[in-house]
């Protein structure tokens, strides 16, 4: 069976990226917009949607 996805979350920065979930639930996500490439921030349980920056991992350098 097929579920139709009711609620959608849409990118803050370019307004076309779509992020969908069926339910309201007790969860935040963080997702990488498929058009402008940004990322941002969803809490499904109240709606929210936040402008995030990408965390920079360093480099690990073994044996120098």
């Amino acid at each position: 069976m097929l579920r139709r996805h009711d609620i959608y979350a849409t990118c803050p920065w370019c307004g076309r990226g779509k992020t969908m979930a069926d339910t309201r639930a007790d969860i935040r996500i963080s997702c990488h917009c498929s058009n402008c490439g940004k990322y941002y921030k969803v809490d499904f349980n109240t709606m929210r949607v936040d402008k995030i920056n990408p965390r920079v991992r360093k480099k690990l350098r073994i044996g120098k």
